[in-house]
């Protein structure tokens, strides 16, 4: 019963070590210095596009120069919930949010390859008492 429910603990944790927090990219002069500008101050405004519902765009920043909405290579976090997480200190966002799937699924399948391999051995070197 403890084995059981030690495993299911551990199976959870995923939904914290691997959360996702709202996020946005860092504009350059506004957060800096670890100072993080709120996100809905008139200089993340017009630095960030809004997309649907007038919510900020989370993977793009309008550059100064051209006008144009381009990618972005750093991002901030809402640490409202979480001060930390994979995704936070790997920044698994944007384009890079396929690695952290692709993290979780390598973990199940050790997961999986464990049961069936350590199942096995249980079954056949088990000592009758």
């Amino acid at each position: 019963m403890l084995a059981a429910l030690t495993a299911g603990l551990h199976m959870l944790t995923l939904v914290t070590v691997a959360a996702v927090p709202d996020h946005r990219c860092e504009v350059p002069g506004v957060d800096e210095n670890g100072t993080v500008a709120l996100w809905d101050s008139p200089e993340v405004l017009a630095s960030v596009p809004l997309i649907k519902d007038g919510v900020l765009d989370s993977c793009h920043l309008i550059d100064p120069t051209t006008n144009s909405s381009v990618k972005c290579s750093k991002w901030v976090y809402d640490n409202t919930y979480y001060q930390s997480s994979r995704a936070i200190e790997w920044n698994l966002v944007c384009d890079r949010r396929w690695m952290g799937a692709v993290a979780q699924t390598a973990y199940m399948f050790g997961v999986f390859t464990g049961a069936v391999v350590l199942g096995s051995m249980a079954d056949k070197y088990v000592v009758n008492q």
